[in-house]
């Protein structure tokens, strides 16, 4: 037998949350069944959903990259540029580029993407200047917002969350960097392009490298780090408050798991790394996911591609990462075993002051800014849409049945009848109703 319906005040008030949650569930069961079903093409279709989160990105990032160099030094092993050029028209994107000390390349390429952070810390120096010690060229940026150069509107939730209200998804500026680095590289002749292009990164890092290599693929590794989990336990069912440019509109209506986008970038080599401290994303979600891609990636004929690294650190990238990911990508692209791996000891390395590495972006166009413009374009050109499409958009069927009403008992106060009800809406929806009649009129 059903339970009886929790009635309380305090199970209609977290009815919308359930039912969110139940929307949530089902969409996800159903994508895990399709990919039981037709594993191939159940990643083909998250693709494409994927790729048609973004619009006209592609269309947008057709301006040139107006690119200089605005200053520059060096360091044990290596030396860097600091950058600017543009992604979207007039937004600058502050970068550094970390070299080898000796020689004019060719050097093949890795972007590092930053994440909830700035390109001055640790888990992304670091990094970079093993990179380039080992013989690769390692370009840097900024995210909007944070703790970069890039915080006048920029923020994460305010303006990112701007965006939804233009159909688009913020992830398109955080990705949008990303594909016009590698714009960027490939026009160096400095740059070997021959391998295509590695993508690594830490927690928001890791998120836009997968997202550039979903979006392009002219990125032939990929090597996230403390950034992926199931999402139907950490949005849903845990509440924890993602950032916007990882929840596309869409997203979660369409039960894509973040262990379905690494799917979709199978056959390509990809390296999952987890921290196990991290703070952020635990590490036994990480081994689970992890277990599911290996699967797939054994199905679909390419276990070799994929590899998973526990890291016995936080929510960080490590100089251990560093270390893995460079022997990993020599492996991929069959590059000589040469130089040497560097040091791994902490005392070899040293972080350059924040002033080091600035570029000074301009502020004035931003994700506020551009989403406004966009806003303004749509605006010229809208009309007002009729009865039939608010229907559809609200999800409300023309020969849905009306909804059942539960009556309450009705109480008599001097010349009203007072009847508390409810409307049942939706499964699991419930609309308070109170309704007064008037009964007869008093006269004095």
């Amino acid at each position: 037998m059903s339970p009886a319906p929790d009635h309380s005040v305090n199970a209609d008030r977290h009815m919308l949350r359930r039912q969110l949650i139940a929307q949530g569930r089902a969409a996800f069961t159903a994508s895990q069944k399709r990919f039981r079903d037709d594993p191939r093409g159940a990643a083909r279709q998250v693709r494409k959903q994927f790729i048609d989160y973004f619009g006209d990105l592609r269309e947008q990032l057709k301006n040139p990259l107006h690119a200089r160099q605005v200053g520059g030094g060096e360091g044990p092993g290596f030396r860097y540029e600091n950058l600017l050029f543009e992604s979207h028209p007039g937004w600058e994107v502050n970068a550094t580029l970390y070299l080898p000390a000796k020689g004019s390349g060719p050097w093949p390429a890795v972007v590092v993407s930053v994440g909830h952070s700035g390109k001055q810390f640790e888990s992304y120096q670091l990094p970079c200047q093993y990179f380039a010690r080992a013989g690769l060229a390692a370009l840097v940026f900024d995210p909007p917002g944070v703790a970069g150069e890039k915080q006048t509107g920029n923020d994460h939730f305010d303006d990112g969350v701007r965006c939804y209200l233009t159909g688009d998804t913020s992830s398109r500026y955080f990705v949008g960097d990303a594909l016009r680095a590698m714009d960027y590289l490939a026009s160096r002749p400095d740059i070997d392009t021959s391998h295509g292009f590695a993508c690594t990164g830490v927690s928001g890092g890791g998120h836009t490298s997968v997202y550039a290599a979903l979006l392009d693929d002219r990125v032939t590794a990929i090597a996230p780090s403390c950034c992926m989990a199931p999402q139907l336990s950490l949005v849903l069912e845990r509440s924890y408050s993602s950032c916007p440019e990882t929840l596309m509109i869409g997203r979660l209506q369409d039960g894509i798991d973040d262990s379905d986008l690494l799917c979709a970038l199978a056959p390509r080599p990809l390296l999952l790394m987890a921290g196990s401290g991290d703070e952020v994303y635990r590490v036994e979600d990480s081994s689970a996911l992890a277990e599911s891609v290996r699967k797939f990636y054994t199905q679909s004929g390419s276990p070799q591609q994929f590899t998973y690294f526990e890291d016995e650190s936080g929510h960080a990238y490590s100089l251990v990462q560093a270390r893995l990911f460079v022997g990993w990508l020599r492996q991929c692209w069959q590059l000589a075993e040469h130089p040497t791996l560097p040091s791994i000891d902490g005392k070899d390395y040293e972080l350059f002051l924040v002033e080091a590495l600035q570029c000074r972006p301009n502020p004035a166009v931003n994700m506020r800014s551009l989403t406004q413009q966009r806003c303004a374009n749509f605006s010229n050109r809208r009309s007002a849409p009729n009865q039939k499409q608010l229907q559809q958009l609200m999800g409300i069927r023309a020969d849905a049945p009306p909804p059942a009403i539960e009556q309450g008992v009705s109480s008599r106060t001097w010349f009203h009848d007072w009847r508390d009800s409810r409307l049942l809406t939706d499964p699991g929806i419930i609309v308070p109703l109170t309704q007064v009649t008037l009964t007869s009129i008093v006269a004095f």
